[in-house]
């Protein structure tokens, strides 16, 4: 049975006062990830374009998983790109690992490990997929522009774009399977959604790797680009 996601209660605003995900506040949960580990997550305007938006994920010590501190930055960025006025004229976003350092891999468990119990895990879960929600369902078309790899939530992180653009040496990876984890932040719906049911069954229990053509190839990718063609010309 596929993963129905309800819709979020108070979205669009800053104050997580009153923020809801399956009937579980948020607040809590934002205020337990913030101060864990570093990284980091921002927005800003492309240098490419004047309308295109980059979100840049940045932990390249730990191949860009996502520390709790960054999971709280990635939900301030997505709200922030519907409601702040810098972004209004903005018509696409790019989601991309810093320059050279991969797209992203996923939570980092080296900082939450010691400082979360299962439940938490849960709680941790859903936070994600409230952002990704929002990800999701911004006005602008988004854009993971996947270089070297994408594991783990990573591979989650860019199927809650519209597009995947990929470097001609690049590889997705949905490991949970492998780790005893499910698709906790909604990435195996997603991903039933993208490839039909039969793929999906096909891909996630094996959690093999894959390289860019194959995803090409499965539906996954909407464009890989060639050897010396960069992902911003894709």
């Amino acid at each position: 049975r596929l993963l129905r996601f309800p819709r979020p209660r108070c979205f669009s605003t800053f104050g997580l006062r009153n923020a809801e995900w399956n009937g579980q506040p948020i607040s809590p949960i934002f205020d337990k990830l913030k101060p864990l580990g570093g990284g980091s997550v921002t927005v800003g305007i492309s240098p490419l374009h004047p309308k295109l938006a980059e979100i840049t994920i940045s932990n390249p010590s730990s191949k860009n998983a996502l520390s709790g501190k960054m999971m709280t930055e990635f939900l301030e960025v997505v709200q922030t790109l519907k409601t702040d006025n810098e972004f209004k004229e903005t018509v696409a976003v790019c989601v991309k690992g810093e320059d050279g350092t991969g797209f992203c891999s996923g939570a980092d468990l080296s900082v939450l490990k010691d400082s979360f119990t299962k439940e938490d895990g849960v709680l941790m879960c859903h936070f994600m997929q409230y952002t990704l929600y929002g990800l999701r369902n911004l006005p602008q078309v988004s854009v993971a522009a996947i270089e070297r790899f994408a594991v783990g939530g990573g591979t989650e992180l860019s199927l809650s774009c519209d597009f995947r653009v990929f470097s001609h040496n690049s590889w997705f990876h949905m490991v949970q399977t492998k780790m005893g984890l499910t698709t906790g932040w909604g990435g195996g719906s997603r991903l039933t959604k993208l490839v039909g049911r039969q793929k999906a069954l096909a891909l996630l229990p094996g959690g093999r790797r894959m390289t860019a053509e194959e995803c090409l190839r499965n539906g996954i990718a909407d464009k890989v680009c060639s050897e010396g063609e960069s992902l911003s010309d894709g």
